[in-house]
């Protein structure tokens, strides 16, 4: 038979340890569900991400140690993920990728070499040159005008995009 004082202390290391699985189920959880998902990314499931207090449908997950760097950020609704950004970083080098409904429209890696930072586009170099600014006004316009073609295109030491002039806008 159990004393009080027993019963309640038992009774409360299980309440300790239940409450502590749960938080790591969910982390585990979302991170499952994005590995399901978004196939692109390659995000391992295990429990050493930890999930970064926001608002919903917000969400951030880090996880790191003196060589390695993760992080997460998505925008969860009921449909699934919306949006979202990955980012895994190494001594050497970084890989990032942007989502939009888990399809992978930006995707690349930065490496460093003997002669600096070499960046290696896989998907979304149009994308990055519309988002950073670095088109002249007439291959944005022509950007605008054919992105989802534009998005799509996979590869790296692409043509620069022609030119239209201001009549020929979207």
């Amino acid at each position: 038979m159990c004393d009080y004082s027993n019963c309640s202390l038992s009774l409360f290391g299980l309440m300790l340890i239940i409450s502590f699985s749960s938080c790591r189920t969910k982390e585990s959880e979302i991170i499952f569900e994005i590995k399901n998902q978004c196939k692109d990314i390659p995000i391992q499931v295990d429990n050493e991400w930890k999930l970064i207090p926001t608002t919903k449908p917000f969400y951030r997950l880090e996880k790191g140690s003196s060589q390695m760097y993760e992080y997460l950020e998505i925008i969860k609704k009921d449909t699934g993920i919306v949006r979202g950004y990955y980012r895994k970083k190494t001594e050497n080098n970084s890989l990032w990728y942007e989502l939009s409904n888990c399809d992978t429209i930006l995707f690349y890696q930065v490496e460093k070499t003997m002669d600096g930072l070499d960046t290696i586009f896989i998907k979304g170099y149009y994308k990055h040159l519309y988002d950073t600014r670095k088109l002249t006004k007439g291959q944005e316009r022509f950007y605008r005008r054919n992105r989802d073609s534009l998005n799509s295109i996979r590869g790296k030491n692409l043509s620069p995009l022609p030119s239209l002039s201001p009549g020929e806008d979207v």
